[in-house]
């Protein structure tokens, strides 16, 4: 409508019946075109440029509900992120990812029946998603799930609050843990680590082993882009913490890994996979003969085995299941602790016998 009048007011200078009188003001019908025929050509291309602004932003109207839907959705405001997610599938009912959030936020708000309907039409649309099959095997056959989706888990990763202050400081707790309990292990007098830094998050317990002076060499693996990067710029002494970080799953990284190392160390890094057995395995491989492989493993209430907590979209392991399945791919446990750091953890110190 302000698109339209626009338009009627710089048209209105070319009233046809002015136009056509002989004189007017002066000037005959043809001077009088020529007079105004500037004003109008611009006028016309401002209107034609606010009439292709008006159409962006009409067309974007889905591209714009889906970003609002998943704002609300990481913010838990379920109603508004249905909504949204809603407009984009009548908006666009060939976005198989609209109809995969919203199923999840279905399913989310306790509507397991619109969820369906929602999840069914995303997997139509684009078969073999991975992240539609593990929910509609959560919904009826949890037991069967042995891994969590790798973009889930970077986008559970992405969307993790910013540590608090007393979260930040618990987390150091655990790192000079794991490496104090480490070093306590390592025979040589004057060691000169190769060290892989599994879930290396910020660099902390990378940057305790250079200060320590005992590491040559450290290379670092996280999942998450924004950790990696505070990880690459980690100092100790005027020196760079890590040689190398790469951004990616633990267990996609030990697969295609090919290196050696004297040490390798896990922080809480086992919670998106249930049978660790290939990722034990591939930690071993990553050893030198004689290696130590150091881990920090939340205790939980869990006497053995593993199960999928659904609520979280996370696994927990028994302590015991740990220790079985690094026996199980060749490892020699060589020392336990438990610690109570805001909650019960377990480190292992293990090498490849």
């Amino acid at each position: 409508m302000v698109v339209a009048m626009k338009l009627f007011k710089s048209l209105r200078y070319l009233n046809v019946k002015t136009l056509y009188k002989e004189k007017l003001g002066g000037y005959s019908a043809n001077e009088l075109i020529e007079k105004v025929k500037p004003f109008v050509e611009q006028k016309t291309k401002e209107l034609i440029e606010e009439l292709k602004i008006a159409r962006g932003k009409l067309k974007d109207i889905p591209g714009t509900n889906y970003k609002l839907g998943l704002h609300h959705l990481r913010a838990g405001n379920l109603d508004d992120a249905i909504l949204r997610f809603k407009m984009v599938t009548f908006l666009v009912p060939e976005k198989a990812e609209a109809h995969y959030y919203l199923g999840k936020s279905l399913i989310m708000s306790g509507d397991l029946e619109a969820a369906k309907v929602a999840l069914e039409k995303a997997l139509s649309l684009k078969p073999g998603f991975p992240e539609v099959k593990y929910i509609m095997d959560k919904i009826t056959a949890p037991e069967s799930i042995e891994i969590i989706p790798a973009d889930m888990m970077a986008e559970h990763i992405a969307w993790s609050q910013t540590p608090t202050e007393e979260e930040s400081e618990l987390r150091e707790e655990r790192d000079r843990a794991l490496v104090t309990i480490l070093l306590a292990n390592v025979t040589d007098k004057n060691p000169n680590l190769e060290v892989l830094d599994l879930g290396c998050a910020s660099g902390g317990r990378g940057r305790l082993l250079k200060g320590r002076d005992v590491a040559r060499r450290i290379v670092g693996v996280d999942m998450s882009e924004k950790e990696i990067e505070k990880a690459k710029a980690k100092m100790s002494y005027d020196e760079l913490v890590y040689n190398n970080v790469q951004a990616a799953p633990v267990f996609s990284y030990l697969a295609g890994n090919t290196e050696k190392f004297d040490v390798v160390m896990a922080g809480d890094v086992f919670s998106y996979q249930g049978n660790l057995d290939d990722i034990f395995i591939n930690i071993i491989k990553s050893l030198k003969t004689g290696g130590i492989f150091a881990g920090i493993f939340r205790k939980e209430e869990l006497e053995s085995g593993y199960r999928l907590d659904v609520t979280k979209d996370k696994f927990v392991h028994s302590i015991q299941y740990y220790e079985d399945a690094l026996e199980k791919a060749g490892f020699k446990v060589l020392d336990k602790k438990e610690k109570n750091i805001g909650e019960k953890y377990n480190i292992i110190i293990s090498n490849s016998a």
